[in-house]
C-alpha cells in the first residue's frame, strides 16, 4: 500500500500549496475506464464518472486504450492474460440536463509483452507480486474450475469485439455552495460481442455520482448497481446483479492540466469460481491535458495495490477526444 500513501501525501501537498477555488474554471472528470479483469470484463461494470453534461447540441468523439497485464492464480485457476481494449465512445447534448454516449469497443488478447515491465515495476515500488514472478513469462491461460467440478475456458488468444453501451446521463442538481451536483446514468450494453468477447442478452445499470468543490479539489463519489440476465458465459456463471462505487479527486496543476486520482470497488461478479476475490479494488492516477478547441488527452495508469485479490495488475491507458459540434 505504499503507492496509496504516496499518492495521498502528494495531493495533501497540491491542495496546501493550490490555488484558490474561483480559479476552478473547468473539469475533466475522472477516469471512464471500466473492468480489465478478464471474467470481469465479459459484464457490463461501471466508471468514475462526473455528473454534469455537455452543453446542448455539442458532442464530441473519443478513442480510448487500456493495455492491461493481469495474473491471478489458485488451486482451482489461473488466469494469465494480457489484453489491449480500445473503445470508441460518442456523447451529445440532448438538452439541458441530458447527455447521451454510446461506446463501440474492440478488443485483443493474448500473451503480450509486458510481463516483464510489470515485475520491474512492481519490484522498484515493492508492490505484490500475486504470485506473477514466479509464472512463465508472456504467457496466456484463462481457465480453471468451477465450484460444481466442472472446468471453465476463456477461448484462444485472438481479437474480437466486445458489447456496445448505450447510456443516458441525466444531471439531477447543479453544484450549490453547500451542495454537490449530483448526477444519474442508467446503461445498457447490448449483445454486439464475438463469441466469447462478452455476453448473450442485454446486461443493465444505473449509476449515480456526485461532485463538489473543496478548496482547490474537485471531488467525486458514487457508484451503481448492475445487473445480468443471461448468466452463462464458457462455464461461467454470473451473479445475477453487482455493486461498483468511487471515490475520485482532481487538481488542477497548470491552467489546462488536471491530476486525477480514483479508487474503484466492486463486489464479486463470478459466483462459480472456487476461491475467488469476493471484491476487487484498482488505484487509478493519471494526467488530462484540456485543449482550448473543447478536447483532451490523457494518460494514466491502473493499479491494484493488493494484487492477492485477484484483479487486473497494471494497465496503461490513453484517450484523445475532439469536438465535433
Amino acid at each position: 500500500m505504499s503507492q496509496v500513501r504516496v499518492v495521498s501525501l502528494l495531493i495533501l501537498v497540491l491542495v496546501l500549496s493550490g490555488v484558490s477555488p474561483q480559479e476552478l474554471l473547468s473539469q475533466s472528470g475522472p477516469f471512464e475506464l471500466r473492468q480489465q479483469y478478464a471474467p470481469d470484463a465479459l459484464r457490463l461494470t461501471g466508471t468514475a464518472f462526473r455528473p454534469q453534461v455537455r452543453e446542448v447540441g455539442s458532442s464530441d468523439l473519443s478513442l480510448g486504450v487500456a493495455w492491461t497485464s493481469t495474473f491471478a492464480e489458485k488451486n482451482s485457476y489461473r488466469i494469465d492474460e494480457e489484453r489491449v481494449e480500445s473503445r470508441l465512445r460518442w456523447r451529445y447534448g440532448l438538452s439541458e440536463n441530458i447527455e447521451g454516449q454510446i461506446e463501440i469497443p474492440v478488443l485483443w488478447r493474448g500473451g503480450g509483452a509486458l510481463d516483464s515491465f510489470v515485475d520491474g515495476w512492481h519490484d522498484f515500488f515493492s508492490l505484490p507480486e500475486g504470485g506473477r514472478d514466479k509464472a512463465p513469462q508472456d504467457d496466456y491461460f484463462v481457465s480453471g474450475v468451477t465450484t460444481g467440478g466442472s472446468s471453465f475456458e476463456l477461448g484462444e488468444s485472438g481479437m474480437g469485439l466486445g458489447n456496445s453501451i448505450v447510456s443516458a446521463k441525466f444531471q439531477v442538481l447543479p453544484e450549490g455552495e453547500w451542495s454537490p451536483a449530483l448526477g444519474l446514468r442508467p446503461s445498457f450494453s447490448l449483445p454486439t460481442a464475438s463469441d466469447q468477447y462478452g455476453h448473450d442478452g442485454v446486461d443493465a445499470g444505473i449509476e449515480a455520482s456526485l461532485s463538489k468543490q473543496v478548496f482547490s479539489l474537485i471531488v467525486y463519489g458514487g457508484g451503481g448497481i448492475f445487473f445480468h440476465p443471461d448468466r452463462e458465459i464458457s462455464g461461467l456463471r454470473y451473479e445475477p446483479a453487482h455493486g461498483e462505487g468511487f471515490l475520485a479527486a482532481e487538481y488542477p496543476i497548470l491552467d489546462s492540466l488536471d491530476l486525477v486520482v480514483s479508487g474503484i470497488w466492486s463486489s464479486e461478479i463470478v459466483s462459480n469460481i472456487q476461491e475467488h476475490p469476493h471484491h476487487l479494488f484498482s488505484l487509478d492516477y493519471g494526467l488530462v491535458l484540456r485543449r482550448e478547441s473543447g478536447g483532451s488527452l490523457t494518460f494514466g495508469m491502473r493499479e491494484n495495490p493488493s494484487a492477492q485479490r485477484g484483479s487486473a495488475d497494471f494497465s496503461f491507458f490513453f484517450e484523445g477526444s475532439v469536438p465535433i459540434g
